[in-house]
């Protein structure tokens, strides 16, 4: 598959569901959450401060840096930092450090207060899944100049997370932008919502094709955590087209109720081995290039435990092979192309799921992978 997707391109469909799910968000209270902000986030490990004062401290000749914050609740992070960043005395200060807050509720405070080297911004009512657009009409047009997009508790509430993560990357600094952030839901290939599982976020990193890493973390119901850094100048060309839109379980925990189907890349077995629970994994360069500079102690610095290997056809077959030993009922057996085992599903469970299709957008349409 070489088409890209285009955030742009969405069916009315998804972008309905979109506009539905901001709107009923941005008529509600900060007490609709449980978790509504905290001035840490430590996502895969990563003190906030620590990164940002290092990202600073490497680049002398800069006046201006930009920190994003998507989803920011009660804006506690946002104000900690601006603290944290006012009050050190290894910052310069003859630089100004923008640091902006956004979340999808509605808020009267000021949107802009200048405290000390920073600006802090406050946005509420900002429609999250459109971000170029919503900076744009703020007239603060980031593309290419943020440092570092934080996001907790975000990205699982959204209709269509792949289409706003794009944008997120979108918005980075070319070659040193760090996004760290849990992870979406989203379907591949017309699955069922109920077949997501963790190795879909995976796949969706690999596809990217950008450097990762990725934290196994399930505590509260999160999604695993992730951290990204942008390689170049060019925007990302993720291999994916959107197809339908399918309601999503409550026990998601999802606000939106919904979550968007993609044709992608048929799914390439992936070796887990060495995926351990709330350790690091993935692309061991940038794990030195975050870690090696951050002043934190090698007590609570997380782990680095490997790569996530693709394995090659072979590979892939051998696994195929000795899962075909499993005991055969008869029941439908359905190979899960991205584990090596089997799972079963009932006869005639193939019933419409609430799909809203969208038929222009190939919905029989399959993908072919050349090994």
């Amino acid at each position: 598959m070489k088409s890209k997707l285009e955030w742009k391109d969405r069916p009315q469909e998804i972008k309905s569901k979109i506009t539905e799910a901001w709107d009923n968000l941005a008529n509600h209270p900060n007490d609709l959450w449980v978790y509504s902000g905290s001035s840490h986030y430590y996502l895969c490990g990563v003190d906030e401060f620590l990164l940002i004062k290092n990202i600073i401290k490497n680049n002398p000749e800069r006046k201006e840096f930009y920190l994003l914050d998507i989803g920011a609740g009660d804006f506690s992070l946002s104000s900690y930092l601006t603290e944290q960043i006012n009050d050190s005395q290894e910052i310069p200060k003859d630089i100004e450090i923008n640091i902006i807050g956004i979340r999808g509720e509605n808020y009267e405070g000021p949107e802009l207060e200048k405290i000390g080297i920073c600006n802090l911004y406050k946005f509420g009512r900002f429609q999250i899944e459109n971000l170029t657009d919503e900076f744009k009409l703020r007239n603060l047009p980031l593309t290419q100049k943020v440092d570092v997009i934080l996001s907790r508790w975000t990205f699982i509430h959204l209709v269509d997370g792949v289409g706003t993560l794009l944008q997120a990357y979108n918005l980075l600094k070319p070659f040193t932008g760090i996004l760290l952030a849990d992870g979406c839901y989203y379907l591949r290939n017309n699955k069922n919502p109920s077949d997501y599982v963790p190795e879909d976020m995976w796949h969706l990193l690999i596809e990217l094709e950008v450097p990762f890493l990725i934290r196994p973390y399930d505590l509260g119901g999160s999604l695993d955590q992730f951290l990204i850094r942008r390689k170049d100048d060019r925007e990302c060309e993720l291999p994916y087209r959107y197809t339908n839109i399918q309601p999503i379980s409550k026990s998601s925990q999802s606000y939106s109720g919904y979550v968007v189907s993609f044709e992608t890349p048929r799914d390439i077995i992936l070796d887990d081995s060495n995926m351990k629970r709330c350790q690091l994994s993935g692309d061991k360069e940038l794990y030195g290039y975050i870690f090696d500079a951050l002043d934190t102690n090698p007590r609570f610095r997380l782990k680095y435990t490997g790569e996530i290997l693709k394995l090659d056809y072979k590979e892939q077959k051998d696994l195929f092979i000795k899962s075909e030993r499993q005991e055969i009922t008869s029941e439908i057996t359905t190979t899960n192309n991205y584990s090596p085992l089997l799972f079963k599903t009932k006869s005639g469970s193939n019933k419409d799921t609430g799909m809203i299709k969208n038929p222009d957008l190939h919905p029989n349409s399959s993908v072919e992978i050349t090994f």
